[in-house]
């Protein structure tokens, strides 16, 4: 029975994954080139040139990486510049992560949602892929992403990595201060969107999706599963959080089954 309810969770995760999930990225030609484009976190602050997302971006994938990052720039400066940058580099995909220094300056989210949302459309006519990297509100003791980037890319239908920022810059190893990743930051950063242009699932969307399967009716109508084995499933997904790939998903499978 626990073998079943295990596959049955997962599967129904994966289905509710693939449902609500944006489009992925489509797969690029080995002489297609990226383009990073956004503030400081692009930019690669407070750490060498080569520790840089962008920069380790290029080594996983094999591709070209641009990397168009300012420290500073609100949303509103990156849309002035954006049209000098895309006539400069002919690029297949843009990475596009702002946000963060319009939520410290506490510029107007409306006025954030429409920059990027011209931004992405400002790429897309030029026949781009957009990547969109959802960042969290830094002025809050928990972070959260801000719902605004779902909307956008909802609206636009394109891929969003929602809670990547938010993973790193909630953990102090992974960050140099309150709101830039260190280089295991950067690095982990360049890792997980290597992942999602190849498909693969967000393991923080895995385990907040079975964390909620677990504390609704599906585990509240199993028999045998009391407080004590939630609480020792719910660590078996935080272990799952800080996993990278697939494979891990099986070790979700063999705690489901313990």
């Amino acid at each position: 029975m626990k073998y079943l309810i295990g596959a049955i969770l997962i599967m129904l995760t994966l289905a509710i994954m693939m449902r609500e999930s944006a489009p992925p990225v489509q797969q690029l030609a080995p002489s297609d080139r990226i383009l990073a484009f956004g503030d400081s976190i692009t930019f690669g602050y407070g750490v060498n040139p080569s520790e840089s997302y962008p920069a380790i971006l290029s080594q996983l994938s094999g591709h070209s990486v641009v990397n168009a990052g300012v420290p500073g720039e609100t949303s509103a400066q990156g849309l002035k510049r954006l049209p000098s940058v895309l006539k400069k580099n002919q690029v297949e995909l843009m990475i596009l992560c702002f946000g963060g220094n319009d939520i410290v300056q506490g510029k107007s989210r409306e006025t954030l949602q429409k920059n990027l949302i011209a931004m992405i459309r400002m790429a897309k006519s030029k026949g781009m892929q957009v990547l969109l990297i959802g960042v969290p509100d830094i002025t809050l003791i928990g972070l959260s992403a801000l719902s605004l980037y779902k909307e956008i890319a909802k609206e636009e239908n394109i891929p969003l990595l929602d809670s990547l920022l938010e993973e790193i810059l909630s953990d102090s190893s992974l960050k140099s201060d309150r709101i830039h990743p260190n280089a295991r930051g950067y690095r982990m950063m360049a890792e997980k969107i290597y992942q999602a242009m190849k498909g693969v699932p967000d393991a923080l969307g895995v385990w907040r999706a079975l964390r909620s399967l677990y504390s609704g009716q599906v585990l509240q109508a199993t028999p045998g599963h009391n407080a004590q084995s939630l609480c020792k499933h719910d660590q078996s997904l935080q272990n799952l959080q800080r996993s990278t790939d697939r494979e891990h998903l099986l070790l979700l499978h063999q705690n489901l089954r313990a």
